[in-house]
């Protein structure tokens, strides 16, 4: 599993060591989704985009410091919670109860796919706090030109890269990660993300609890909905003699989660490595903040009830961020 602040946790700082670190090598622009322009805190427009991504079909919400409250980070109308890399993360409707509903985001990759050569696809999603829907139905396809932008089209479309496991994706509390490996055509330029099966095809999850109910919108969160982040598409050769990714990566895990405010986290650095842990409030004021150590480290917060965002830093860099339940009832 991985980090964030609304969906589960996975491996990925082998993912911005060589994927995003290496921008020569991740051909897919701005996988992160920072926002390149300045601006002023929740003055720009909250609709938008990220360039150089677009939307292609649906109203796709950008989420960014500097939108919106509606569309903010790390607080927005449907949850919160940092990204998993960079300043922000796109949302977008996999599924909706009322009606053949669903949302994609595509990019023009830095350069095209060449022919017979393998590629490795990653990205993490995790699910808005306030959907009342989980699904597994979610996936990359890579394309020579932008598919067209009408939803039969898409759901005739087969991703090259979807999410394999049986699990449905529920998690609000950090990132799911979804990655595959392909085998270029030759020429594929474009990256788009959704679910591309009709109703029929998805599978599809009741979240007993999930969501605000909103009388005057009674489908408004009907629907399974999810942010994604730190996209990347990568020439498979770099991988070649990294040995086991799995292995290499850092041990990182904070439990029990949810708790009553005493807690663990089990971690595990490099001699020359220190680390950090922080905590702020849902809406970013800064609780508690204090460093670890290698291995286990117990903890105690004595706060109020709710839910916490966290961030550990190796060395000055961000490398896991998430959310804590704490409740002493």
């Amino acid at each position: 599993m991985e980090w964030k602040g609304i969906g589960v946790y996975g491996i990925v700082i082998m993912v911005l060591s060589i994927g995003f670190n290496a921008g020569a090598q991740n051909l897919v622009p701005n996988g992160c989704f920072d926002y390149s322009d300045t601006c002023s805190t929740q003055s720009i427009e909250p609709y938008d985009e990220i360039d150089p991504w677009f939307r292609l079909l649906g109203s796709a919400d950008y989420l960014h410091p500097c939108f919106h409250q509606e569309y903010s980070v790390p607080q927005s109308t449907g949850g919160g919670g940092q990204p998993s890399c960079g300043q922000g993360y796109i949302g977008i409707s996999c599924y909706v109860t009322a009606f053949l509903g669903r949302e994609f985001i595509t990019v023009e990759l830095t350069e095209p796919l060449s022919t017979n050569v393998n590629y490795k696809v990653r990205f993490r999603i995790s699910r808005m706090d306030s959907c009342w829907y989980a699904t597994k139905n979610v996936g990359v396809y890579l394309s020579n030109d932008v598919p067209a932008a009408n939803l039969t089209n898409l759901l005739n479309l087969e991703p090259q890269v979807k999410y394999e496991d049986n699990t449905f994706i529920t998690d609000i509390h950090g990132w799911t990660r979804i990655e595959g490996a392909l085998t270029a055509t030759g020429g594929e330029r474009y990256l788009t993300i959704g679910n591309f099966d009709d109703d029929e095809n998805t599978d599809t999850l009741f979240v007993p609890g999930g969501g605000a109910y909103r009388p005057n919108q009674p489908d408004f969160w009907k629907t399974a909905y999810y942010y994604v982040d730190g996209v990347s598409l990568v020439p498979d050769s770099i991988y070649l003699g990294a040995g086991d990714l799995e292995e290499q990566e850092p041990t990182f895990n904070l439990y029990p989660n949810p708790n009553t405010g005493e807690f663990n986290i089990l971690l595990s650095l490099e001699e020359d490595e220190e680390a950090m842990v922080s905590f702020w409030s849902i809406n970013g004021q800064l609780v508690f903040s204090l460093p670890l150590t290698s291995g286990n480290n117990s903890l105690r917060l004595d706060v109020a009830n709710g839910l916490y965002l966290y961030m550990v830093t190796v060395n000055g860099e961000r490398k896991w961020t998430g959310k804590v339940s704490i409740s002493t009832d």
